[in-house]
């Protein structure tokens, strides 16, 4: 299965992906992409090889990116992608 995010490939942002005005790192649009996909946070955790404080730790920094959107919730976030307000002006990929 495809990512439901692509990353971009450009030199100078390798590691991160902009959309909607918003820049993640790599494993942000990582745990967004298992999000989406319907994964659990324990499920993220292991197949990411990370801690719980390391999840939560990424989710929050994703919470105040998209604070201007309102999302603060696992539950917003997976609404918001399938809204397409998280696929709007990406770059990189289609």
């Amino acid at each position: 299965m495809t990512e439901l995010l692509e990353i971009n490939n450009s030199t100078s942002q390798k590691n991160r992906i902009f959309f909607r005005g918003f820049w993640l790192t790599r494993k942000q649009v990582q745990v967004l992409n298992l999000i989406v996909k319907g994964y659990s946070t324990d499920e993220i955790k292991e197949k990411l090889h990370i801690s719980r404080p390391t999840l939560a730790s990424h989710l929050n920094t994703m919470y105040r990116v998209f604070k201007p959107l309102k999302i603060n919730t696992i539950q917003k976030l997976i609404v918001f992608y399938y809204r397409g307000y998280l696929k709007e002006d990406m770059l990189g990929g289609s």
